[in-house]
């Protein structure tokens, strides 16, 4: 044995050329697999720390709207879902919120949650420290207390184990800390303080505006569907009790594992796609270049043979090299994984990883690895074995003459080559077209703002405090003073302010509206858009056409008649055959239900990266419709970044203690938020230029193989009287011909892919036959390089020196 690991070692340092580029095509083979699907292991099946995450679902009430499906649930139908139901252990509901930490310096924001009393129960963790909240805790009057995530506990009070009955001050209310909570636990995603959902008896009857989400534990021996049928049930007895607030009303139980699949199995199904093709490409390379190798050690294999080795003598042999070069394949291969692992770990801004679930449980999976390593050590010995079959069938007193070089194992050979190069190219165009889509609708979405400018675009942040800013005239004030501040700097071309950025992955308010003079809607029935607060200029600012009417301007005060712009989707949907400006239209349950007056049309804007399609968009001015919170958006003539503390200057000069976050260029926001997908992007681009690279070498190989075999033929078809550039074209013919070949398999598969990833990435992939077209030429051109090299080389064989050849 170890003479055979010795002779095997000795046997591919002679011909590094061969041993590097198989090692490397089976690590990235096996190295991308088991990244990609350690990837999908963490984000599909195990995305939440929780015990019994199978029972764990999320309950929705849904809209028959085809924008506006999925939305929260009323506090009304949540308190009659818990007293009605008998299918759940628990039933939690909780809502979103950012808190604003003031007295411990420079004022801070943090995630947060309001949940009900049962939350920690039902998702099934306690406390590290000290508790969770008593029951009599949801009660209004009783929730000033807190309980702090692991990472804040330690940023905020350095670990401090007698931190519980100390005090924060959040949002202007002092609340008493009574616990921590381990450090694997931040649900909701990215929630850093925790405090009761306190309803009064008012608010929990509520049935009309939908702002909790609801979790809940199923019973033992309860399965989703069983818990979908009785839930259903129950909603239609609310409907009938409730008609004009619950009819068409569905709810849906949802897995909790699936909650996020909705978002990542899209781009992971994609990404297995291209990571599995590319293990297939890896694979026959490797297989290609072994029997290419195999076919050149013939001649001394068939000496062994002669000279008495036996068959069993000569597999084990080819054994031992199959299984060493599988072996440092492997090895190789675990350590791109654990790179690559941590590259795509620390690829994802902060701000957006920490609303992944699974993103921090993504590690190596042995089992994923066990099953790649098994794929290339069983190609690798397939194909290190092949030639010993071969060897056994020859006549060895033919294979022993210099002439025998064309025996049946170069035909079967050549033709198992053929078939692997015609395999490799047509799963490179596959991979190829699948990267160049990904990479064109990431670059078109972001090329939707180009005309903006928005890396010369600085957006700042800032939330207003409840407790100081209490009355709409406050808020209104405060951000019309920072307005006019910042538009008075120099370097200041435009100044808007909204209440989101576009592109950005923080869900907009959904709204429900009436249109004056219309007939009543059907029971049911519903007209809904997204709901954006924004300033005057803020379309011209962030450079969004205005395609009809006005902006809203300075006298559009609160005193002035209330009016709103409207998306050009929105207008075309609701005023199919009208002019939409000077109509008016009433927010349901909103704004004391006045009346706005359209005053203008603005193009569409993608409002977050997940958006399948456009959604109908009404925008307010904040005026009239005051938001705490709100981003500045400054176009500058400079370096955005360079203006940052001026900004922050301003905003102090009106406020010193105002909070400030998210100081980036509008570039930087659009690129940060489209993180996933660009990440998906990057990693189709290199399958798809690995996947070309292995071609190449695999139609060179060929190619190579074949001149190197009929180097006398060459040199007879020279010596009597073929022209250079007859063999030129003969050799390059040859390659060009297995190339084509495999782009005819590979463009249907390449088509069809291109649809399945246009329906499945819906408005960010699109199939666009420049790009199919594109990489045919682009594969042919690499096909043709790939036969002219050692087609070049045939040419300069001497007639002389190939006659004698054999």
């Amino acid at each position: 044995m170890f003479k055979d690991i010795r002779y095997s070692v000795r046997s591919l340092l002679k011909r590094p050329s061969f041993t590097i580029v198989a090692l490397l095509t089976l690590a990235l083979g096996i190295g991308a697999n088991t990244t990609i699907f350690s990837i999908g292991n963490a984000l599909l099946l195990k995305p939440f720390p929780f015990t019994d995450l199978e029972r764990l679902v999320l309950v929705r009430e849904s809209l028959p709207n085809q924008d506006f499906k999925a939305t929260g649930v009323s506090p009304a139908d949540f308190f009659d879902w818990q007293r009605q139901n008998k299918v759940f252990q628990e039933l939690a509901s909780y809502r979103v919120r950012d808190f604003t930490i003031t007295g411990t310096g420079e004022p801070q924001l943090v995630g947060g949650s309001v949940v009900s009393e049962n939350f920690f129960r039902t998702v099934g963790v306690s406390a590290a420290l000290g508790r969770t909240f008593a029951k009599d805790e949801n009660e209004p009057g009783k929730e000033q207390i807190a309980i702090l995530g692991h990472a804040f506990w330690q940023r905020q009070f350095a670990g401090n184990p007698n931190v519980l009955g100390q005090t924060l001050t959040l949002g202007g209310r002092s609340v008493t800390v009574v616990g921590v909570m381990p450090p694997d636990f931040d649900f909701p995603f990215g929630t850093q303080v925790w405090m009761p959902l306190a309803l009064t008896q008012a608010q929990m009857n509520i049935r009309d505006v939908r702002n909790l989400q609801v979790l809940a534990r199923l019973n033992e021996n309860v399965s989703v569907p069983q818990a979908q049928a009785e839930m259903l049930s129950i909603a239609q007895l609310i409907e009938q009790q409730y008609p004009q607030t619950n009819t068409g009303l569905s709810v849906t139980v949802v897995p909790m594992r699936d909650t996020q699949a909705s978002l990542t199995r899209p781009l992971l199904s994609v990404l297995f796609c291209m990571a599995g093709l590319l293990l297939i490409i890896a694979c026959a390379n490797v297989g290609n270049l072994t029997l290419v190798r195999a076919t050149s050690r013939q001649k001394e294999l068939v000496i062994r043979a002669a000279l008495g080795g036996r068959r069993s003598r000569i597999v084990r042999q080819l054994l031992t090299e199959g299984l060493l070069l599988a072996f440092l394949g492997g090895a190789f291969g675990l350590l791109i994984s654990v790179w690559t692992v941590y590259l795509v770990k620390v690829s994802l801004p902060p701000d957006i990883a920490r609303f992944m679930a699974g993103w921090k449980e993504i590690e190596i999976d042995g089992r994923v690895l066990a099953f790649n390593l098994a794929v290339g050590f069983l190609a690798t010995l397939v194909f290190s074995l092949m030639p010993a079959l071969f060897t056994s069938k020859l006549d060895l007193n033919e294979a022993l003459k210099d002439g025998g070089r064309s025996s049946s194992t170069g035909t079967r050979g050549s033709r198992l080559r053929g078939f692997l190069v015609v395999s490799e190219v047509a799963l490179a165009l596959i991979l190829l077209v699948g990267a160049g889509l990904m990479v064109k609708g990431f670059w078109n979405i972001l090329q939707n703002f180009k005309g903006s400018n928005p890396e010369t675009i600085l957006t700042v942040r800032t939330s207003l405090p409840e407790s100081t800013y209490n009355e709409p005239q406050k808020i209104s004030g405060f951000y019309h003073d920072v307005i006019k501040r910042m538009e008075s700097l120099p370097q200041v071309q435009s100044v808007g302010a909204a209440s989101n950025t576009p592109l950005n992955n923080r869900p907009n308010p959904t709204v429900d509206f009436t249109i004056e003079g219309r007939p009543p809607l059907e029971l049911g029935e519903r007209q809904s858009s997204n709901l954006l607060i924004v300033s005057p200029r803020y379309f011209r600012t962030i450079g969004v056409p205005l395609l009809q009417g006005r902006d809203f301007n300075e006298s559009d005060s609160s005193e002035a008649t209330q009016v709103a712009v409207v998306s050009a989707l929105m207008a075309h949907r609701y005023w199919p055959n009208e002019v939409p400006v000077g109509k008016r239209i009433r927010f349901n349950n909103r704004f004391n239900e006045q009346w706005f007056s359209v005053i203008g049309i603005v193009s569409d804007v993608k409002q977050s990266w997940f958006d399948q399609q456009m959604r109908p968009q009404v925008y307010l001015s904040y005026l009239q419709a005051p938001q705490a919170s709100m981003h500045f958006m400054m176009a500058t003539s400079v370096e955005p970044m360079n203006l940052a503390g001026l900004a922050r200057a301003q905003i102090y000069a009106v406020d010193r203690s105002q909070l400030i976050s998210d100081t980036r260029t509008l570039d930087q926001v659009f690129v940060a938020e489209g993180s996933p997908f660009r990440f998906a992007a990057v990693l189709m681009f290199a399958f798809g230029g690995i996947a070309l690279m292995l071609s190449a070498v695999g139609v060179y190989s060929v190619v190579s193989y074949s001149v190197a075999q009929r180097t006398h033929e060459i040199g007879l078809r020279v010596a009597l009287g073929a022209q250079r550039s007859d063999v030129l074209r003969m050799i390059v013919g040859q390659g060009l011909k297995i190339s084509i070949g495999g782009l005819a398999i590979g463009l249907p598969a390449a088509y069809a892919l291109g649809r399945v990833m246009s329906s499945m990435l819906f408005g960010i992939v699109t199939l666009e036959y420049a790009i199919l077209i594109g990489f045919v030429i682009v594969l042919t051109a690499v096909a043709l390089l790939s036969s002219f090299i050692p087609a070049w080389r045939a040419t300069k064989v001497d007639p002389l020196v190939a006659l004698r050849y054999e």
